[in-house]
């Protein structure tokens, strides 16, 4: 990404396409610009294409609603739609799906290096993860860079339960014209901020903003006791990027009445300064988002009651100087709001970075530790950005490993491996991948236990059931459809059927986000949840269509799944198919399925005799876990009615299980 002025900043994505689910809208929008470069060789000042591109999003997705209707708009929001894929390194700036990309789509992405393998990321993540990796920041010219997500492991490597206001204002404020002084002093001095030393405003002041107090003062003093402000000069102090030449003049007149109401207090400059406080740029700017002043609309209110109002105001002292000093602390808490949230989901995407309440961590940190202290990565340096993001041969296009981003050598990984496991008393390497595998498991049974209590599991069912989207995403996340949270909603219910004897994380074909959240149904042919028991495999499968669309939207994917576990395992299989109501035809048809040979998809020279499958409504599984039916319940009940002679399948049969289990 390079950055179009001095005065821009880090945007991972794009402020035109500001979404809650990337993965699953990424991978779409992906997928049907694949499709759509296979017709149009062209992109770059082709209406038409872009054009087509977009109309292809609005047939094929329910993302956005056609507002538009000339072709300009229809294009530029083709445009729009792709840039942030773009920056992702997925396509070029041509639009051409690059290596990565369609490694990703197929699903054939380099497998885990010896350094990744302990993060035990599945491949949503681990594209990501390498993305960022390697995505750089240049500045304008094309030459200086900065590696924001480098920068972001390094600071996690030192630092635990960083405020997330504090992390996204830093990783925001750095620009690529820092020297690696200036990082390492950022890093290193925030533990001032952490030992209660300094105030973060005063951090900010020190290492982000670079702000020699005596040398701004004389400047702000020099500008603002003019009795003419020159607005060029004006600009050289309050900055606001790329909108500079619009909000420019609004921040002058604001200002020229503060001060104009600081020296002559009368509700003539009163009436100036309230209207000018009014406007959305300044609240920004000098009210963090808000009018900068305490107002009353009593029809008794003068300037007298308002200076009391205000008297401990920033922007009302005597000393202008502190104009600016508002100005500059409004404006991060502005560039936290403006990019904070996109910025924490995209990073979210790797896997590897928790956001929980509040705080941001890295649950490798031990890793990163040892890294960048055995090894000097820096954050920033000195590239081409037309070799880097203009070359179909750029790193940032093709699918390479850890080992080869950070040009690691393989016997530094091994010692390096072997110095992180000895900080946890490990003595085979091996075995490391294993102990954060089992970090994460805490982690997850934890999750559960503070956030999805039985009862709590049992209203975000039944508000899936009623599809009251908007509160089950309140309750789980919104990063992801309700379909997703479905699935893994489904496997903490599991959880509890089986009294935490069965590990849902590891069973969930889902990708989890840093905070063991779901992001996305990971893609593949494999079943919803895969469950480990001691003589048999487990498989739920989920779906919200309804009754209408069971037949042709699940009958098939799920004996298709079905039928590939059972031919891959030695042992008996049973599969449990869970909707918000059930087919007759379906669960018939399911029901037929254990007196039929059906064969692998994939290996059809392979098959087996008849698979086990059984289906539940929502409302029944909520009524389990309330009534602590347990999972051996369950399954003995479907296994003894399976193990009947073959006989004609009535409609009602199902009900006979279903009595049983609640028995």
């Amino acid at each position: 990404m390079k950055l179009k002025d001095d005065n821009s900043v880090l945007n991972f994505g794009d402020t035109s396409f500001r979404r809650k689910s990337y993965l699953l809208e990424y991978r779409s929008l992906l997928n049907i610009l694949r499709d759509h470069m296979k017709t149009h060789a062209h992109w770059k000042k082709d209406v038409e294409s872009q054009k087509y591109y977009y109309e292809s999003v609005l047939d094929r997705t329910n993302l956005f609603e056609r507002n538009e209707t000339s072709d300009d708009k229809l294009a530029k929001r083709g445009r729009t739609l792709t840039n942030s894929l773009v920056k992702t390194g997925l396509i070029t700036e041509s639009r051409k799906i690059t290596n990565i990309g369609e490694n990703w789509l197929n699903q054939s992405v380099l497998p885990n290096d010896k350094f990744e393998k302990v993060f035990g990321l599945n491949t949503d993540n681990l594209v990501f993860y390498r993305q960022w990796l390697k995505f750089k920041l240049f500045d304008k010219k094309g030459k200086y860079f900065f590696s924001p997500f480098i920068f972001t492991l390094r600071f996690l490597s030192k630092y635990k339960d960083v405020p997330i206001n504090d992390f996204l204002t830093i990783l925001h404020s750095i620009t690529p014209l820092y020297t690696q002084e200036e990082i390492n002093n950022i890093v290193n001095e925030y533990q001032r901020v952490i030992d209660g030393e300094l105030i973060f405003d005063k951090f900010a002041d020190l290492y982000l903003d670079q702000i020699n107090i005596n040398d701004i003062r004389k400047d702000v003093d020099s500008v603002l006791s003019e009795k003419t402000i020159v607005l060029d000069k004006f600009n050289k102090i309050f900055k606001n990027g790329k909108s500079q030449n619009s909000a420019g003049p609004k921040y002058l007149k604001f200002v020229n009445d503060l001060i104009s109401f600081k020296n002559d207090p009368s509700e003539n400059t009163l009436s100036k300064l309230l209207n000018s406080s009014k406007i959305d740029k300044i609240r920004k700017a000098f009210g963090f988002g808000k009018i900068p002043f305490n107002i009353s609309s009593r029809r008794d209110y003068d300037y007298k009651k308002f200076q009391n109002d205000n008297a401990s105001n920033y922007l009302l002292n005597n000393d202008n100087f502190l104009i600016y000093v508002q100005f500059k602390k409004s404006k991060r808490f502005d560039l936290v709001k403006e990019y904070g949230d996109m910025t924490r989901r995209l990073l979210s995407l790797t896997g590897l970075i928790q956001f929980e309440g509040g705080l941001v961590n890295c649950p490798f940190k031990e890793v990163f530790s040892e890294l960048f202290n055995q090894k000097p990565i820096d954050c920033i340096g000195i590239s081409d950005y037309k070799f880097y993001e203009q070359n179909n041969n750029s790193p940032f296009f093709n699918d390479i490993s850890t080992i080869q981003i950070l040009n690691l050598e393989n016997d530094f990984v091994d010692k390096l491996m072997l110095t992180v496991s000895k900080r946890f008393d490990i003595n085979d390497i091996s075995l490391l991948p294993r102990k954060f595998e089992a970090d994460k498991d805490k982690r997850f049974i934890n999750l559960i236990r503070k956030k999805f209590d039985r009862d709590t599991v049992i209203s975000i069912l039944n508000n899936i059931k009623c599809r009251n989207d908007t509160e089950v995403k309140k309750e789980v996340t919104d990063s992801t459809d309700v379909p997703t949270i479905f699935e893994y909603i489904l496997g903490i219910s599991w959880y509890y059927l089986s009294n935490g004897n069965i590990n849902v994380r590891k069973s969930l074909n889902l990708t989890l986000d840093g905070d063991l959240l779901p992001l996305s149904h990971a893609a593949g042919n494999q079943g919803d949840i895969e469950l480990e028991y001691p003589d048999k495999k487990v498989l739920l499968e989920a779906t919200l269509m309804d009754s209408s669309t069971q037949k042709r939207g699940e009958l098939e994917p799920v004996i298709r799944h079905t039928t590939n576990l059972a031919v891959e395992n030695s042992c008996p299989v049973q599969s449990i198919f869970f909707a918000n109501e059930i087919d007759n035809n379906v669960s018939n048809i399911f029901r037929a399925m254990s007196y039929v040979q059906l064969h692998h998809s994939r290996k059809n020279y392979r098959s087996v005799s008849g698979i086990n499958i059984f289906s539940f409504t929502i409302e029944e599984l909520s009524k389990m876990i309330s009534k602590n039916i347990t999972d051996k319940k369950i399954l003995k009940t479907i296994n003894d009615n399976f193990k009947k002679n073959p006989r004609f399948i009535y409609s009602n049969w199902r009900d006979t299980v279903v009595k049983g289990i609640f028995l």
